[in-house]
């Protein structure tokens, strides 16, 4: 069997298969690989094509996007000369050649030299163990090409408890977040300024999102990402920074104390992400897009803030000036500090080497705190 890829990367190039497995994906051991950074509609270890007895089948290997033969999506299925598969809705063609001659050949059957007797009477079937089954696990097993996995009845005890938690925690740090705007600008104004803040967030969002457009991440994720921004990093440096500021001075506070612990706090919630999800978090454009996600639920509760202590002292004027300022002229400076963290752990992702994976976060983090505290600082300088 030939397997002939019609676009991308691996154009006009032809695959041989006669046994065994060929896999397909993006991962570095397939034998099949399409380019990682621009093939991105295709997973890691997208599918697999195995050569039994009776001809070569095709099997998709839980890949985000799912794999299609003949423009219908399949779990699995037998190929046929001339079937196409996609790699993905949209994703990488191919065509498949199957001569007549090349199906895996049939074991050989010994046959008995001599003539049974007449009288010859066969044991019981059932004193005979009975063979294995030729299905598609077994003839894989020990192979792990696709890392195949039965599924099994789990206890859903543990995610039950696991939903309650987080959404009992996103209540209450909302009622905290809700309180704290509140009491700092009064209702009237918070509601304005929430009004002016999130509605241009959504905007923010769809670069973010046009960036994963070829492997988009979970919707229920990405909410998680923001939530964390807007919430846990929020709280965390308000109070920190408040402890800091009364003791250390506003313009210190400004330059150092801000930078280090919101791009911290902010970058917690990626090593989290990359620890505990990281099914989803493959590679350093995930974490651009996960961080720039994360930054911007910070920047978009910070900007309600801004906005409504600018309604009390200035009115609408006030909130216009600090609309184009914060809104039009720099909506991404927050997406940027914090996408070094992301590109640190992105890398990391993508090393096997320890010491990089280690490393590598925490060298993004720096950059992070660098890059804000330099625009911190110089806007210090033009307030003096």
């Amino acid at each position: 069997m030939t397997l002939y890829i019609r676009f991308g990367s691996l154009a006009g190039r032809n695959f041989e298969l006669t046994n065994g497995v060929l896999t397909v994906g993006r991962g570095e051991n397939c034998a099949v690989r399409f380019d990682p950074l621009t093939e991105r509609i295709a997973s890691k270890e997208h599918a697999f094509i195995e050569a039994k007895t009776d001809g070569f089948y095709l099997f998709d290997n839980q890949s985000r996007n799912g794999t299609l033969l003949n423009g219908e999506k399949i779990q699995n299925a037998k190929l046929n000369h001339g079937d196409r598969i996609q790699f993905g809705r949209s994703g990488i063609e191919a065509t498949v050649k199957i001569e007549s001659d090349s199906y895996p050949s049939e074991p050989t059957i010994l046959k008995p030299a001599f003539q049974l007797p007449n009288n010859f009477q066969p044991a019981p079937a059932n004193q005979f163990p009975r063979p294995p089954s030729d299905n598609w696990r077994n003839s894989i097993a020990g192979l792990g090409a696709g890392h195949i996995r039965e599924q099994s009845q789990t206890n859903q005890t543990g995610k039950y408890i696991g939903v309650a938690v987080a959404i009992f925690s996103t209540v209450f740090l909302s009622l905290i977040l809700i309180l704290r705007v509140f009491a700092s600008v009064g209702i009237g104004a918070a509601l304005i300024a929430s009004v002016v803040a999130f509605v241009p967030a959504m905007v923010y969002l769809l670069p973010l999102l046009w960036l994963d457009r070829y492997d988009p991440e979970p919707f229920w994720l990405l909410s998680m990402a923001f939530a964390w921004g807007a919430l846990v990093a929020v709280i965390v440096s308000f109070i920190v920074n408040t402890i800091l500021g009364s003791f250390l001075g506003e313009t210190f506070g400004a330059v150092v104390s801000a930078p280090v612990f919101e791009e911290g706090s902010k970058g917690l919630g990626l090593v989290l992400l990359l620890v505990f999800f990281r099914r989803y978090f493959d590679d350093i454009l995930d974490g651009i897009v996960f961080a720039g996600v994360i930054a911007l639920g910070f920047s978009t509760v910070e900007n309600v803030l801004y906005y409504g202590r600018g309604i009390l002292e200035g009115g609408s004027d006030a909130l216009v000036v600090l609309f184009v300022l914060r809104g039009i002229m720099s909506p991404f400076a927050h997406v940027s500090f914090t996408a070094m963290t992301g590109i640190g752990c992105g890398i990391a992702r993508e090393s096997h080497n320890k010491a990089v994976r280690l490393l590598m976060p925490i060298i993004g983090y720096i950059c992070a705190v660098l890059l804000h505290a330099i625009w911190n600082g110089a806007a210090v300088i033009g307030e003096m």
